[in-house]
């Protein structure tokens, strides 16, 4: 079976998935600044797939979500070359079987449209989706399968960063697991209030999104690359899907493109 290739743009670090039909065969990951250098990008991309790959020959196409118009337009180039074909860009014109008509289009991040086509498909309407990355944001759909808004906020390395730049004394740390509730020093509390602390925010605003939905509960997913450190300090039922944005995408491609046959 022909295979695609899914790539997640995001202000740290592009994520690539390959998929075979609707299975996710392998991730990796590049930091977002290759994007700077389009022969540079390629040639790691080239480099990663050659081990995992038979030949060029067995990419039948891609899909970009980016939340970084620069990165776009050299991944473009990129992929076009590996391909042999023109990139889909995921955008709000793209049929996504998302309602948004309670949402201005001209200002949502196309990560969060997708989060929601994924997990609309995994886990129905109503849904919820925690996204932690730079930012954490909450993108909620209700029964009808409408987008229905969120929350955003500073993610949890984003924290750490700016309690350090914007005090004398805390240390500048890397988000990481959180061991204990009570912090037993400067560091350890610093990641309490991060890391335990977002983990609070997914339980407390579950319930407040069912009572504003109408809805006895909701299926609350987890995903992003902090996502793994959150979630054991969840009380609430989530589901962790840290491929979901792929997973998203994949499902767009295949929407899109069979609806409108090969993209030459």
């Amino acid at each position: 079976m022909k295979k695609i290739l899914a790539v997640d743009i995001g202000n740290s670090n592009i994520v690539i998935g390959c998929f075979s039909g609707e299975t996710l065969l392998f991730t990796f990951r590049l930091p977002t600044m290759y994007a700077e250098d389009g022969r540079a990008l390629c040639s790691e991309i080239e480099s990663t797939l050659s081990g995992r790959l038979t030949g060029p020959g067995e990419l039948t196409g891609s899909i970009i979500s980016s939340v970084v118009p620069k990165a776009t337009r050299t991944m473009r180039q990129v992929l076009e070359q590996l391909t042999g074909k023109m990139p889909l860009v995921a955008g709000v014109s793209l049929e996504t079987g998302i309602n948004l008509d309670h949402y201005d289009k001209k200002t949502l991040g196309i990560d969060r449209l997708i989060d929601t086509v994924a997990a609309k498909r995994l886990y129905g309407a109503p849904s919820a989706v925690f996204d932690l990355g730079t930012a954490t944001t909450l993108s909620i759909i209700d029964r009808n399968g409408a987008f229905r808004g969120g929350m955003i906020a500073p993610g949890v390395q984003l924290s750490l960063l700016a309690l350090h730049e914007h005090t004398a004394k805390l240390p500048l740390l890397k988000a990481g697991p959180s061991c204990q509730l009570i912090g037993s020093d400067t560091p350890g509390c610093m990641r309490t209030g991060s890391v335990i602390s977002t983990a609070c925010v997914i339980d407390g605003m579950a319930e407040r999104i069912a009572d504003e939905l109408r809805t006895p509960s909701i299926p609350i997913v987890l995903t992003g690359g902090l996502g793994k450190i959150v979630a054991p300090w969840c009380r609430t039922k989530i589901h962790f899907e840290p491929n979901l944005l792929l997973i998203g995408l994949q499902i767009l491609y295949d929407m899109n493109v069979r609806k409108e046959g090969p993209r030459e």
